[in-house]
């Protein structure tokens, strides 16, 4: 609407993803009427922009990000002329509070303030703090029913999980459009999958492109229909503000409580990805992972919990600093950066400010923390966003933490109760259990031997007790191997008839090779022709003179 507007319009946006998809033509060529502002301040071009402030020219368009809103203000034009005549739009305004890692972004409220006709919106807006928010008029635009339906996959393993989906791409009838804050992630879902038709959108620096390494030659300049593969991966870059049309797509958020990067708010970041989509997409899908915690507090009574103690943190600074100076006493650098992180200090008394955006920073950092404390509120996050939810649970197996510690039977029962889960772990993880399985502690490995051998039912049977199983998977891989010997036996005699001593000395040797063991002892099986003969299906016996033997009728 503010681009349409017949007016001077200052428009902030929270990324230059943005700037480039709303600013540009088809051939990456500015619009009439448009001037873009971002970059640093060394070096930049203020003349430029004067200019084109001081032309005739009908409803121009400035774009900008937050950092860069001040460039505008110190152009060299009067402030008070710009704050007159030029309107402003806070774009995704919720952002200088959830890119709390941008270090500069909530400078652009410093400005806001001062320009007499100003708006912010927001998919997902934030109630901000500060008290001149009170005389703004608020418009809440909802929509009738729901805009789409939502399958939240909560498990403990994220990764895993992902790279289960991306292994049956077949069953998306179109592109797959995968928000994942992490480029070391990106990398590593490409590599462990092995997906070929795939491409990566986040900022194009060198260090993306060294974590990246060999993958670098996939990242695009910008999503669009001629850039888009089957599988497609965004860092938090494009999370928001730019438009995907795609109406077969399956979106997969991903968000994991354990990795900081990709620890982001349902009710904004998970929000804003779903909603990129301006077509039906054909399915949206959040994994994630959440603790066990039922507990909430309300955006209200967590705002004025913190709002209080950092207040009162930031007035014990004030007063300590007054007592340093009393005392004479060397300013403390250690306390002032703890009073920064929540207010604005004064370079010259030192005395610190509260600044309420900081706080509301922490605030909605809180607040989005909490939605993770368990799956229903992640749940009911995504619902009062407007979306059905369809959960789903996808636990897999996990080695007690002090399995190297536990002896005999309680660890034996726990390796094999993790075994066996994998057997039945969640559809598609085949390559996660084999990951475990690959990876457990050298103590468990004749666990794991002899649960291939004898089972998880069998083991249990014998109460996981270690001597039983021992004779138990010497007996069973007896059976298997004596199946070997008797194929040698025939090979090497067939029908023939054969003395007792001559199929003894063929068994000492053959039980040692084929480990024929006693089941009690663990030492290679005593060679007894008898017993070995009756394992054919019919044999007879022979008498040379006061020799006996044995010759095989049926094998």
């Amino acid at each position: 609407m503010e681009i349409k507007a017949q007016r001077n319009s200052i428009i902030v946006v929270p990324t230059n993803a943005i700037i480039d998809n709303k600013c540009y033509d088809r051939d990456s060529k500015l619009l009439n009427n448009y001037y873009v502002v971002r970059g640093r301040s060394k070096g930049y071009k203020f003349g430029a922009l004067r200019d084109f402030m001081n032309s005739t020219a009908p409803n121009k368009k400035i774009f900008c990000t937050p950092e860069s809103l001040r460039k505008i203000v110190i152009c060299g034009i009067e402030p008070e002329l710009i704050y007159r005549e030029w309107f402003l739009l806070f774009d995704e305004a919720h952002t200088p509070i959830t890119d709390s890692y941008r270090k500069n972004i909530i400078k652009g409220f410093k400005y806001f303030f001062s320009f007499h006709n100003k708006t912010l919106i927001s998919a997902t807006p934030y109630q901000f703090s500060d008290s001149r928010f009170k005389n703004f008029d608020v418009y809440n635009i909802r929509f009738r029913g729901r805009v789409n339906r939502v399958k939240v996959i909560n498990t403990n393993a994220v990764e895993s999980v992902l790279h289960s989906h991306l292994l049956l791409p077949d069953s998306y009838p179109g592109r797959v459009h995968i928000f994942l804050n992490s480029v070391t992630e990106i990398a590593n879902t490409v590599k462990r999958t092995a997906i070929e038709d795939y491409s990566i959108f986040c900022k194009e620096d060198k260090k993306n492109k060294e974590k990246l390494d060999e993958l670098r030659h996939y990242l695009k300049d910008f999503p669009t229909l001629k850039s888009y593969s089957k599988f497609n991966f965004y860092t938090s870059k494009y999370f928001e503000g730019w438009d995907l049309y795609d109406g077969d797509a399956t979106i997969i958020i991903v968000s994991d409580i354990t990795n900081p990067t990709l620890k982001i708010g349902v009710s904004n970041k998970c929000v804003q990805a779903a909603g990129r989509n301006r077509q039906y997409s054909n399915q949206i899908i959040h994994i994630t992972n959440s603790r066990y915690t039922l507990e909430f507090k309300p955006f209200s009574e967590l705002a004025i919990e913190l709002m209080s103690t950092y207040e009162d943190t930031v007035s014990r600074y004030n007063e300590h600093l007054i007592q340093l100076k009393k005392d004479g006493l060397t300013h403390d650098d250690k306390f002032k950066k703890l009073a920064e992180e929540y207010s604005d200090i004064n370079k010259h008394t030192h005395i610190a400010q509260i600044n309420s955006f900081k706080i509301d920073q922490f605030v909605n950092a809180e607040f989005c923390n909490q939605q993770f404390n368990h799956k229903h509120y992640v749940v009911k996050a995504w619902e009062e966003a407007g979306f059905k939810v369809t959960p789903e649970d996808a636990y897999l197996p996990t080695l007690p933490s002090d399995i190297q510690k536990r002896k005999g039977a309680n660890r034996i029962k726990a390796v094999a109760e993790f075994m066996e889960a994998c057997e039945l772990g969640y559809t598609g993880l085949s390559q996660y259990c084999m990951d475990k399985l690959n990876s457990l502690p050298i103590e468990t490995a004749d666990i794991v031997e002899a649960y291939q051998e004898i089972g998880g039912a069998r083991m249990k049977e014998l109460g996981y007790y270690p001597k039983f199983i021992k004779e138990a998977v010497i007996e069973s891989q007896n059976l298997k191997n004596i199946e070997l010997v008797k194929d040698e036996y025939f090979q090497c005699f067939g029908t023939s008839e054969q003395l007792i001593k001559h199929i003894n000395d063929f068994l000492r040797f053959h039980y040692q090779i084929h480990r024929i063991r006693n089941a009690k002892t663990g030492m290679t099986k005593t060679a007894k022709a008898k017993v070995f003969m009756s394992k054919f299906t019919e044999v007879d016996t022979w008498r040379t003179g006061t020799l006996n033997g044995y010759y095989i009728i049926i094998k």
